[in-house]
């Protein structure tokens, strides 16, 4: 009988077993068709991620039809040279003011494709008296030192800090100019190079950025505006999903060209509470009017955010000189009193380290 009882017991147990096993597969069945079907979905992902990615490469190597306008050199103007720390000469040109003393000190940085003497279209005479000017040529420019593997291109990279970082260290340098403040200022890439040095060096005064604009935020849009113009059906894709794939294509553009692109936002943040002039063309038809405004509430409070109505990308002036001028001066003078009212320890020309800043082993 006991036997008997166990016989029933295990055939049974064997029952169920294979009954449980029946029930089972099809579960298994389903997850042996799932993850091979995700991994086929992320491989595919993954190859357009890199077919558009590749697209935005083009675009952020396509140099702009912009043409900077050349301007004669100032034969009053005195000339000096100075070296990077990564081994590029700098040349440059020193503007006296008409006022003597100077009361201040202006580093021009100029837009891609220029050179030093672009300063005449936006730094006036009048408007600027009181501070005097100094402008240089960036690498691959003008009359300073060129590198093969220092492609030139039209959005920031840490290259053009280290430059506009050098120039202003030279100027603090300078006996005549000790203990003055000094301004950044600059034009389209060269307004963000100004405003991002200027977070560097937390002395700086004050910053100008003429045309300033985000570089990911500016792809961004281009990027969007061109899908919507040749592939509308891909907007259907979630947002971060195509931001994801504009990173992508400028983390490639940059390793293509052994540098860096420097985002600026975190920087305009870092200089929260110091004065920021921001001027923007009412008819840029490069930099989007969202774009601009999104930098100057990142910059914070200390900001001001001035649209020139009618004013053309790296034109600015042109459409109103007398507005462009009054504000220029304006803030000048306010940088100015800020200054003489700061304790001696924010007037002094000292580094900030920065995740990933520009070294002498940047370029």
């Amino acid at each position: 009988m006991e036997c008997a009882a166990g016989a029933d017991a295990g055939l049974a147990f064997a029952e169920d077993a294979e009954s449980a096993e029946a029930g089972g597969r099809p579960e298994r069945a389903i997850v042996d068709w799932i993850l091979p079907a995700l991994a086929l979905c992320l491989l595919l992902d993954a190859i357009v991620q890199l077919t558009f990615a590749r697209v935005v490469v083009g675009h952020i190597e396509h140099r702009p039809r912009l043409r900077a306008v050349r301007l004669p050199a100032d034969p009053d103007a005195e000339t000096f040279a100075v070296p990077t720390p990564d081994g590029v000469e700098l040349a440059g040109s020193i503007l006296r003011s008409r006022t003597r003393p100077a009361q201040g000190v202006i580093v021009y940085c100029h837009e891609f494709g220029g050179d030093r003497w672009s300063f005449q279209n936006f730094l006036d005479a009048e408007a600027t008296d009181g501070f005097d000017v100094v402008a240089f040529d960036f690498r691959n420019h003008g009359r300073s030192g060129a590198r093969e593997d220092c492609g030139a291109g039209p959005w920031m990279t840490d290259r053009e800090i280290v430059d506009a970082v050098t120039v202003v260290d030279f100027a603090a340098r300078r006996p005549e100019w000790r203990g003055l403040p000094i301004v950044l200022a600059g034009a389209s890439r060269g307004a963000n190079v100004a405003l991002a040095a200027a977070a560097e060096r937390p002395g700086i005064a004050g910053a100008i950025g003429i045309g300033a604009f985000s570089t990911h935020d500016l792809a961004m849009a281009h990027f969007v505006r061109g899908i919507r113009r040749c592939a509308a059906w891909v907007l259907v894709v979630p947002r971060w999903h195509i931001r994801s794939t504009l990173e992508l294509g400028v983390l490639w553009s940059a390793w293509r060209a052994s540098a860096r692109f420097v985002r600026l936002e975190p920087r305009l943040r870092a200089r929260r509470g110091r004065p920021t002039l921001l001027l923007a063309g009412g008819e840029d038809g490069l930099i989007p009017a969202e774009t601009t405004s999104r930098l100057a509430a990142t910059a914070g409070d200390s900001a001001r955010l001035v649209t020139i109505p009618g004013g053309r990308h790296n034109h600015e002036r042109e459409a109103d000189p007398a507005r462009f001028d009054a504000e220029m001066s304006e803030f000048l003078d306010q940088t100015l009193m800020a200054f003489r009212d700061a304790p001696a320890a924010r007037r002094e020309i000292s580094h900030t380290q920065f995740e990933g800043a520009p070294t002498a082993s940047a370029a």
